[in-house]
């Protein structure tokens, strides 16, 4: 009858005890886990940041050797890069990161060291065919590193090809990693001469000076041809001319329809004042030279005539 009852009661005490069982376990492992941060924090973390910082030392104007050898004994990884200066080779002029800086051990450090720039006299590379110094211009940008710029100038006083000037000047000294101007030149085809008869001075002047062509000039009268307008030329047209030549072209240029002489007529015996109305009218210079005579007064006893046309 009551074995029931029994049953029942110690089934209760059974699940109390398991559940009070896991809930120490829990707080333990909680205890353990907290234990174990505050331990880090106060002792092992301290101890381990102080084994694994180190600072940079002050490296700079060692020679390279013994500033690895520094950098190297601190736990720090060295890698050396080289800068062209006009110190003592190997002496070290930058540390990265700075000296003084608090690092971790196996933290690269990178060091700039000196690099004595290297020196080369130039030769006279002018007069000479550009193509003919590739040798001596591979020389240049294998040994030293020299930029070699060509510019082209059109001159038909050269050959083609040919070096008309350098910069730097022959004996110059220049250290690597500088660069040489070779201006060579090129060949200028020229223009086609055109027929320049009937063409007025002022379009003379801007072909001369659109095509670097040099004119000289001589006048003379023409029936046909406007005054200051082109009458013939010496250079054929369809010929070929170099521009900048040193020649010329002589152009013939009008002084336009050649002027009709004035009949003069015979002023002798007139008075003075009847002579200049008749030159005035007949647009005539007169010059008038008193002299004594027999004659009347103020009478032209005499005339001179002067041709003063070309």
């Amino acid at each position: 009858m009551y074995t029931g009852n029994i049953s029942k009661k110690y089934s209760n005490n059974s699940f109390g005890d398991i559940m009070l069982k896991k809930t120490n376990i829990f707080l333990l492992c909680l205890l353990t886990v907290i234990g174990s941060v505050i331990a880090s924090y106060l002792f092992i973390i301290p101890v381990l940041y102080s084994r694994e910082t180190v600072i940079v030392p002050d490296l700079i104007g060692l020679d390279h050797e013994s500033g690895t050898s520094m950098l190297e004994k601190n736990g720090l990884i060295v890698i050396t890069e080289r800068v062209t200066a006009d110190e003592d080779d190997g002496k070290i002029l930058h540390v990265n990161p700075i000296p003084g800086s608090k690092v971790k051990k196996d933290t690269v450090i990178t060091i700039s060291i000196a690099q004595k720039a290297k020196v080369v006299r130039l030769n006279d590379y002018t007069n000479r065919y550009y193509t003919d110094l590739e040798i001596e211009i591979q020389k240049l940008k294998t040994d030293y590193n020299i930029e070699v710029i060509i510019i082209e100038e059109k001159n038909n006083n050269y050959i083609e090809n040919i070096v008309i000037k350098q910069l730097p000047a022959q004996g110059t000294l220049i250290k690597e990693n500088d660069y040489i101007i070779f201006y060579v030149s090129s060949f200028d085809e020229g223009i086609t001469i055109p027929d320049f008869k009937g063409w007025s001075l002022e379009k003379v002047s801007r072909f001369e000076a659109d095509n670097q062509v040099f004119f000289e000039y001589k006048h003379e009268y023409s029936d046909t041809i406007l005054e200051n307008h082109v009458i013939a030329q010496s250079v054929e047209k369809g010929s070929s001319w170099l521009k900048n030549s040193k020649s010329y072209i002589v152009l013939t240029i009008s002084k336009g329809k050649p002027k009709t002489p004035t009949k003069i007529p015979d002023f002798v015996g007139i008075s003075v004042e009847q002579a200049k109305i008749i030159a005035d009218v007949l647009n005539i210079a007169t010059e008038y030279d008193y002299q004594v005579s027999l004659a009347s007064p103020e009478t032209i006893i005499e005339q001179i005539y002067l041709d003063n046309h070309s």
